[in-house]
């Protein structure tokens, strides 16, 4: 697999901790290495998460220390802060010797709570996935597309991914596109379609699926 990802930049400026942590940021612009990442590991102790993940970007693009930047950017990720969380799948993701599916999760964990670059992230790899006829994952694209998440919002392309993916058996597709013709998203509205696709996801055993034909029966 093509390991393209994205490196969200965490170094921004922030006048809100009432510690050092500025002085660090403005130190690593003009290119004083040694004493940002005094300041920033100083301010990391005192707890500023964002100062740790600071360190992170500054042992990833700088002092060329990765064992540090994961340590520095899981503190981060464990203490809330999802940009670190993406920046350590990145990580993981472009270190050919660790399981893309420890990149995959921290992508997941990151989009969800609304980091973007994270999403893009998943779209690289879901693409790729789904290009090598991993269904789940051509499902999990077209939610990606559905929602407009690191990609614009296109309903017909989401619905073609999920046709792929039901196609392929995957129950939750046949769920999202039964979906997509009973809102008639991407799709002319066709009821009779939905529950065609929620009763084949239903028998392929998802859960979602059996109860959007129950919810369609009682209507």
């Amino acid at each position: 697999m093509t390991r393209k990802i994205i490196l969200i930049i965490s170094m921004l400026l922030a006048c809100v901790y009432g510690d050092d942590f500025d002085d660090g940021v403005v130190s690593y612009h003009q290119g004083d290495y040694d004493k940002s990442e005094q300041v920033f590991e100083n301010s990391c102790k005192s707890g500023n998460m964002r100062a740790c993940s600071s360190l992170g970007y500054l042992y990833v693009n700088n002092k060329k220390n990765p064992n540090l930047a994961i340590k520095y950017y899981n503190l981060s990720c464990l203490n809330g802060d999802y940009r670190a969380c993406n920046n350590l799948g990145a990580i993981y993701a472009n270190d050919q010797n660790t399981s893309y599916d420890m990149a995959k999760a921290l992508f997941v964990q990151s989009c969800a709570n609304g980091i973007n670059g994270a999403c893009a992230n998943l779209h690289t790899i879901y693409t790729v996935e789904c290009n090598l006829s991993n269904f789940t994952s051509c499902n999990e694209l077209g939610v990606l597309y559905e929602y407009g998440k690191g990609v614009v919002k296109h309903y017909v392309y989401a619905t073609k991914l999920y046709q792929k993916a039901c196609d392929g058996n995957d129950g939750l597709g046949c769920s999202n596109l039964g979906a997509m013709f009973y809102k008639g998203f991407g799709v002319e509205k066709d009821i009779n379609k939905a529950k065609e696709f929620f009763e084949k996801g239903c028998f392929l055993g998802n859960e979602i699926a059996c109860k959007n034909l129950q919810a369609l029966d009682r209507t």
